[in-house]
């Protein structure tokens, strides 16, 4: 994946999380001096590609394990 700037403009949308998760990825963001849309950008394409190459229900299993 492309992390660089591109033509298209990248797209928003609105996410909810719980505070627990807010409060985690807020201090990886502190540790790793990455920002949030880019930690976010990278978290959600490899879910996307584990998803598209493994099938969800591995996924999701690997996930609650």
């Amino acid at each position: 994946m492309n992390y660089q700037i591109t033509e298209k403009p990248n797209i928003q949308f609105p996410i909810r999380i719980s505070h627990d998760l807010h409060m985690r990825f807020t201090q990886v963001a502190k540790d790793t001096r990455i920002n949030k849309s880019t930690l976010l950008r990278i978290a959600m394409d490899r879910l996307v590609t584990q998803i598209q190459s493994k099938g969800i229900s591995a996924v999701l299993n690997e996930v609650s394990e």
